[in-house]
């Protein structure tokens, strides 16, 4: 873009995944790590959004199940799982945690449209995808 052409808008850049059956998007910006055969132990009781704990670089780490989080399938994390590690800021600093998921596809480069980043929607190479972001879980509770 030229000087007279007006802002340039910069891609902003997103993980694809697929958990539960669907493709979506994960912010690059919260990312910290993707961790291939993370031993997740199951605890009894738990929600089925919550896979359990693993443990990284012996802290322990909490494990979401993603397609249960986006009301897509019933929970499916196995024992050894794939999980993509986010970092969520909060008052305490940035907490750790794990979405277990059944495939990190790759890092694509998207320019959302405002409207679809409204409404949680981003464009990937002409597909639109559903974008997670894991701050969400923050406002949770």
């Amino acid at each position: 873009m030229g000087p007279d052409s007006g802002p340039e808008v910069l891609p902003h850049h997103v993980l694809v995944v697929r958990a539960g059956g669907c493709r979506l998007a994960l912010p690059v910006a919260s990312l910290r790590r993707i961790v291939r055969d993370l031993q997740v132990f199951p605890l009894p009781g738990a929600e089925p959004r919550f896979a359990g704990l693993a443990q990284l670089g012996g802290e322990p780490l909490p494990v979401m199940d993603l397609g249960v989080l986006i009301g897509a399938a019933e929970r499916t994390v196995a024992p050894n799982r794939l999980a993509v590690v986010v970092g969520i800021a909060g008052e305490a600093g940035e907490q750790l945690l794990g979405l277990a998921v059944d495939e990190a596809i790759e890092v694509k480069a998207t320019v959302p449209g405002e409207q679809s980043a409204a409404a949680g929607r981003v464009w990937v190479e002409g597909e639109e995808l559903r974008l997670f972001d894991p701050m969400e879980l923050r406002r949770e509770g």
